[in-house]
């Protein structure tokens, strides 16, 4: 089970409504699996692999690089998301992913949060290559997958 996190809830996203409304599908499908983990409430396989794709989509979407992710991201969330994309027939953007995640954490991913906090600063040379990394990340197309990944998982 997933624990509640402090991921900032998005507010934007490329996915536009499909159901008349003004708020995008991918909000639709993101808020009440935030209000279950919220709550405590474990997640099926197919919100989990939701929930963490959109929020690798959002914080490298939001200007900070792969930088924000990896600050705001769990240590499970990280570890897991590489084969999360390939779920989705990602290939690249998991190889992409699994690029900037060596170039995070060169000598592999920390073992605990406090060893993962004192390795997100960076030097300026890995702060450049995750911000380069993070610009191809942003022309990837994620979202239309995973989106189909989901309403296929639901069905």
């Amino acid at each position: 089970m997933l624990g509640p996190t402090a991921e900032p809830t998005p507010t934007e996203s490329v996915a536009a409504p499909t159901d008349g409304s003004d708020q995008p599908e991918w909000l639709a499908i993101l808020e009440p699996i935030q209000d279950k983990l919220h709550a405590g409430i474990e997640l099926t396989d197919a919100e989990l692999l939701f929930y963490d794709v959109e929020t690798l989509y959002m914080e490298v979407h939001s200007g900070a690089s792969f930088e924000q992710y990896f600050r705001f991201a769990t240590l499970e969330q990280i570890q897991r998301i590489e084969s999360q994309l390939h779920q989705l027939d990602l290939g690249e953007t998991a190889r992409l992913t699994r690029r900037a995640i060596g170039v995070a954490f060169p000598d592999g991913i920390p073992k605990t949060p406090g060893e993962k906090h004192e390795l997100t600063y960076w030097a300026k040379a890995q702060e450049q290559q995750l911000d380069d990394l993070a610009k191809v990340f942003t022309k990837m197309d994620v979202e239309g997958p995973l989106l189909q990944y989901y309403k296929q998982a639901r069905e």
